[in-house]
């Protein structure tokens, strides 16, 4: 084979790389463009998260001594709010909640309690449209190690949801259109087309070490073009 023939194969094999790789560098393009565009922030909807109703010992009538004599075995304990009342989070193989007020153990958040906590992490004319409990077979946009979870859906133009937990009482999660196109991208970011959240997976492990050495041999064809154009 002569050099000129070799030199053809050699730029007709990475032409033919390139037409492999335009389809999965135009998504990675796109996808990484909108993860640039967006405000993380706003995604998470860190503008709308509740600030926390400010407390003192002198309020609570339960001391805390009695939750750690009562739970020795406790991972972490603190002091939250939810739905604007004060309970002690007890962190054990499962979240429990304790009333800072007079110690009763709520056994689950009400699906009132669930409407307060998510309408105070949402605009205040944000209309909450269905309370649905979900314990099992939870939807693709929320994982299943929140569940338990109360769903709390709104009327607002980007159609929000939030998850609080049955257990914790905590907003674990809450999705709108445009973070649902996020999710959406990311899926096709990573190349997991299941659940969006393997970064590992074969697919763009050899499609990203196919695309370096697609890159490595265009510019080393380059460079030796530029040579035999000198020559």
């Amino acid at each position: 084979m002569s050099k000129l023939t070799k030199w053809m194969s050699m730029q007709q094999l990475h032409h033919r790389m390139m037409l492999v790789l335009a389809l999965p560098m135009l998504i990675w393009i796109i996808s990484g463009s909108y993860f640039v565009w967006m405000d993380l922030g706003y995604i998470r909807g860190d503008h709308y998260r509740q600030q926390p109703l400010q407390l003192n010992s002198i309020q609570l009538n339960y001391p805390l001594a009695k939750v750690l004599a009562q739970h020795p075995n406790a991972d972490q304990v603190e002091l939250v709010t939810v739905a604007q009342h004060p309970f002690y989070l007890v962190t054990t193989d499962r979240p429990l909640l304790i009333d800072a007020i007079n110690g009763k153990v709520l056994p689950q958040l009400s699906a009132l309690q669930a409407q307060t906590v998510a309408q105070a992490n949402m605009p205040s004319d944000a209309t909450v449209t269905t309370v649905t409990a979900i314990q099992q077979d939870p939807p693709a946009e929320l994982s299943a190690r929140h569940l338990p979870v109360w769903q709390v859906s709104f009327d607002d133009a980007v159609s929000s949801t939030l998850y609080v937990s049955m257990q914790s009482g905590e907003v674990v999660s809450r999705r709108h259109h445009f973070w649902r196109l996020f999710d959406w991208f990311w899926r096709f970011h990573i190349m997991d087309y299941d659940d969006g959240v393997d970064i590992d997976n074969a697919l763009l492990l050899t499609t990203s070490i196919f695309s370096i050495v697609a890159v490595l041999a265009g510019i080393w064809l380059q460079l030796k073009r530029l040579q035999r154009g000198r020559i």
